[in-house]
């Protein structure tokens, strides 16, 4: 998934739309662009259905892969994602890897990306280098070398990494409420009030 949302996130869309010949590999063929949290979703549901026909166990040929490209806004929105479309069919969520690629040029804008770079050297010399910063400092379009580069260590990453960080995400709390009058919504915000 690639969040064009964001002026790197769209760049390498963009190049790939317009080379889509330049590279032997299919990642332009499996490339997901959203941009929010409903795209996301939508994206999950889909990727999640295309796989529902595999139902063995979660075994490394049977996993899905799932690159995040952008920054912490798009972690969010996928963990929404996962909480909602995910608690339908367990099975299928097991199966699921996510690896997380920033994109973004600040680091402050991925603070996940960090924790994980603090945790694991490889994804520290892939994505926090010297060499990946200078692909995404330049303003102008990227060259076909930087391009493959970027599309270089996105796939080494996803299909290299053999071992997982398990990222804390804090404490989710998820009240799903079923009313059907308003009478009934309003009773539920003011007991929600008296609670506070």
């Amino acid at each position: 998934l690639v969040d064009a949302g964001t002026r790197n996130g769209q760049r390498l869309v963009q190049w790939m739309q317009k080379n889509r010949n330049s590279f032997r590999s299919n990642v332009a063929q499996r490339t997901v662009v959203v941009a929010g949290a409903s795209d996301v979703r939508k994206a999950l549901r889909l990727i999640l259905a295309r796989n529902k026909h595999d139902r063995s166990a979660a075994s490394d040929e049977n996993l899905i892969r799932i690159a995040l490209c952008g920054g912490d806004q798009l972690v969010s929105h996928f963990l929404q994602a996962f909480v909602t479309v995910g608690r339908r069919d367990r099975r299928q969520t097991e199966r699921l890897r996510v690896f997380i690629v920033p994109l973004a040029a600040r680091r402050q804008h991925n603070q996940i990306a960090k924790f994980v770079a603090s945790q694991d050297a490889t994804y520290r010399g892939l994505f926090f280098s010297t060499e990946w910063a200078k692909c995404f400092s330049a303003h102008e379009d990227w060259i076909e070398a930087q391009a493959l580069k970027v599309l270089d260590h996105i796939t080494h990453y996803v299909s290299h990494a053999s071992r997982c960080v398990q990222v804390p995400i804090g404490e989710v709390m998820i009240d799903l409420v079923a009313t059907s009058t308003p009478a009934a919504s309003q009773q539920q915000q003011q007991h929600h009030h008296q609670q506070q």
